[in-house]
């Protein structure tokens, strides 16, 4: 039996924001009808652009049945003042396949043989995603329309962390993904 990790979960989203953090309302929701939390990663990233830094978080929440994937960040696209969007995705473990583990250790220096990055990349090609753009062609002058073009690739999950990361945040999210790898081919169920 598998020690349910939610209130685990829960207080290390409320502490990105001094326990009150929106995104940990937005998950609770998303998770009310499935807590038992088995495996979680919480990955705060700051993120910059032109003019400004902000605070962005994704987050991994594996249960019996599904891998919750919450993404939480700031956007000035329908407010000048700012907002908070969290995006939640559940996916089925039973669509997830094909699933690869990848470690990268340093070969040589005072860190050889040690663990650099690791990841875990599953397709469960429930969808497509489409990009559909303008036809053209060479020609800077030319004012024909020449149709659209699109590019169809399956979706896929990736999760990927390496030692560039704080230390802490790379070792939470290299047992995240070992503990997934172990629950997507059938070892952790």
């Amino acid at each position: 039996m598998n020690a349910n990790r939610y209130e685990d979960f829960i207080s290390e989203l409320n502490e990105l924001d001094d326990g009150d953090a929106p995104v940990a309302r937005d998950v609770a929701a998303a998770l009310k009808s499935d807590p038992e939390i088995l495996a979680y990663f919480v990955r705060p990233q700051t993120l910059f652009d032109s003019d400004s830094v902000y605070e962005s978080v994704t987050c991994y929440a594996v249960t019996d049945s599904s891998l919750h994937v919450i993404s939480s960040d700031v956007s000035y696209e329908f407010a000048p003042e700012g907002e908070l969007l969290t995006s939640v995705r559940t996916l089925p473990l039973s669509m997830l396949r094909d699933v690869q583990l990848l470690r990268r250790r340093s070969l040589q220096g005072p860190h050889a043989g040690e663990l650099s990055a690791i990841g875990v990349h599953a397709v469960w090609g429930g969808s497509w995603l489409i990009d559909s753009f303008p036809a053209g062609c060479e020609d800077p002058s030319c004012t024909l329309d020449h149709g659209s073009m699109a590019h169809a690739v399956a979706e896929d999950l990736d999760v990927f962390v390496d030692t560039s990361l704080d230390a802490a945040v790379f070792s939470k999210g290299a047992e995240f993904i070992l503990r997934l790898h172990e629950i997507l081919v059938g070892a952790g169920r």
